[in-house]
């Protein structure tokens, strides 16, 4: 495990941490409002959150090539949308408790040799990226996602 590495890790730990304190303080109207920059419930926005932890976890341990494109990502999250609409506290607070201990855990198994290591990103258009990158959007999928949703409430946060 690298310094960067553990960072890295913490900082998708106390994110998920941070949205479940969301999840727990979230009235029930503000549960059901729509984030507009996303056009998606708040609740879906939890639940997409906790959802993606492991595809994003897995994004860093490829070998050659993210696969996927920005319009298969645009019709996964609209069916995202339609499937889950229904989705509870409890579903999501599962999903969060299940998948952010193995993210982090993929994480910190990133040495630094692999950190400095490149993959070419499908939904980037195959754009070269780095494995720290990678690492670093787990967390920034959540924090960016969250104050989305808390933009969306009138929530500072």
């Amino acid at each position: 495990m690298s310094g960067t590495s553990e960072k890295a890790a913490a900082a998708l730990e106390a994110a998920a941490e941070e949205l479940v304190e969301f999840v727990n303080a979230c009235s029930e109207a503000d549960w059901l409002k729509v984030v507009p920059i996303e056009n998606r419930t708040v609740a879906v926005m939890a639940y997409h959150i906790a959802a993606l932890m492991p595809t994003l976890s897995s994004w860093f341990d490829v070998q050659e090539e993210v696969p996927g494109t920005v319009a298969e990502q645009d019709e996964a999250n609209a069916r995202e949308a339609e499937e889950r609409a229904a989705v509870t506290r409890e579903e999501v607070m599962a999903l969060i408790r299940a998948n952010t201990p193995p993210a982090a855990t993929a994480i910190r198994a990133v040495t630094p040799e692999w950190m400095s290591s490149t993959v070419r990103f499908r939904p980037a258009g195959g754009a070269e990226m780095s494995v720290e990158r990678l690492v670093a959007t787990s967390e920034l999928h959540v924090s960016k996602h969250l104050a989305a949703v808390r933009a969306a409430i009138g929530d500072p946060g």
